[in-house]
């Protein structure tokens, strides 16, 4: 980086910006380590006035030629937490780990749950997935009363409030949320929050196809508990099996087992060290996870399945998430699959195909940096309007293309090594 600034070199000094390796290797990129929110205003200024993009992901800095990556691990403060309320506001920094320890000592919790090492920061970024989520239906966005967010120029914005009603006009918390840090860096939110439950409770059964008919009771129940249940995961291995989770008082548990048991015609439970086993594919951002939207409903579900289990049969082991009230399907592939990514372009981008007919869309939150390409057509939404419309907001919110993810890649930059390259 250009050194000659008093900005840079006072940033320099203090440790903000250190040279970034890769392991034992020594990189020509930097890594950005704010410690308050003034110094990432400070950082993306100087960005901008260099044009040196930078990421917010380690894995997406890598993708670049000249590497600068700002990595947000200092900027963890709680400002605020109105615990009667069941609010808090707290800077994007923190891990949610940290976040869930600091709530559970207060007897309350992020309704959505997440791999512990996983920064706040992306989950709100990029609206992601949670590992857990209640079947009534929810998104990080649906929980962020308010943020701090820091444009790409150096500017600190604040939206919303820390109160529920408090949008007037357009709700700007929606919009940033789920920008995957390419319209300017959230550096604090407004969360609402929920009580811990009483207890938790776990079933896990072996299935047959869900082709068959256990599929459509199993349907209506998880409606009418949607509520009381937090996961519902169908996982393919050796065979089917099903795993749920529900949260409540002890008491309403056995009345539950005995409605799921009749619904799945009384099945073999799996054993707790085969539940284990399906559930370390919780921390996502050590897999390969796809987001498949498709329509709420029996059929097109069925449809997807069988699809999948004719697109992938060569991938033996791969959990299959049902996030039903979200209208999602995630398959995740944990790292031992990675000889056979290469093998999955062609069915994925068939699989995006079947979604876009049925009225949905296939996404791809997790993978090589060679399915970066793919990536590029898949993410971006089909409609040219659609489409039109993303590229205007980026062009007027980072003019300089500064900001930088692979989720979202508005164009083929010269500053990333796959365009460098070809």
């Amino acid at each position: 980086m250009d050194l000659s600034t008093q900005e840079l070199e006072a940033l320099e000094s203090s440790s903000v910006i250190q040279p970034l390796s890769i392991g034992d290797i020594q990189t020509e990129g930097f890594i950005l380590t704010p410690n308050k929110v003034e110094q990432v205003a400070q950082l993306l200024h100087i960005s901008v006035q260099q044009k040196r993009p930078l990421s917010l992901n380690y894995n997406d800095a890598l993708l670049m030629e000249h590497p600068l990556w700002m990595n947000m691990k200092h900027l963890k403060t709680i400002r605020n937490h109105r615990i009667n309320d069941l609010i808090i506001t707290v800077e994007t920094g923190i891990t949610m780990g940290e976040l869930r320890q600091t709530l559970a000592s207060q007897g309350q919790q992020f309704p959505l749950s997440y791999p512990d090492d996983l920064l706040l920061a992306d989950v709100i970024a990029q609206d992601r997935p949670a590992a857990e989520t209640g079947l009534s239906g929810g998104y990080p966005r649906d929980y962020v009363l308010g943020l701090e967010m820091v444009t790409p120029d150096g500017e600190i914005t604040h939206y919303g409030g820390e109160v529920v009603k408090n949008v007037t006009g357009y709700d700007l918390n929606k919009f940033y949320t789920g920008s995957h840090h390419t319209l300017g860096v959230i550096t604090a939110v407004t969360l609402k929050l929920a009580p811990l439950p009483e207890a938790t409770q776990d079933w896990g059964f072996y299935v047959s196809s869900p082709h068959h008919p256990w599929l459509e009771d199993l349907l209506p129940w998880l409606h009418q508990h949607r509520h009381q249940l937090t996961a519902c995961e169908l996982f393919q291995k050796e065979s089917w099996a099903l795993w749920i989770r529900a949260q409540g008082t002890k008491n309403s548990f056995s009345t539950l087992e005995a409605e799921l048991k009749a619904c799945l015609g009384n099945p073999k439970p799996t054993s707790s060290q085969t539940t284990r086993s399906f559930l370390k594919r919780t921390h996502l951002d050590q897999s390969h996870l796809l987001r498949l939207t498709i329509p709420k409903g029996l059929s097109a579900l069925r449809k997807t399945l069988k699809e999948i289990e004719s697109l992938f049969p060569e991938v033996k082991s791969y959990p299959i998430q049902l996030r039903l009230a979200a209208g999602f399907v995630h398959l995740i592939w944990q790292p031992d699959n990675m000889p056979q990514l290469t093998k999955l372009k062609q069915p994925l981008k068939q699989l995006a195909k079947l979604a876009q007919n049925q009225g949905g869309h296939l996404q791809l939150l997790d993978f090589p940096s060679d399915f970066l390409s793919l990536t590029q057509k898949l993410n971006l939404p089909n409609d040219p309007v659609a489409q039109a419309l993303m590229y205007q907001l980026k062009a007027l919110y980072d003019p300089h293309n500064i900001l930088h993810s692979r989720h979202l890649v508005f164009s083929s930059p010269s500053h990333t090594k796959e365009s460098s390259s070809s």
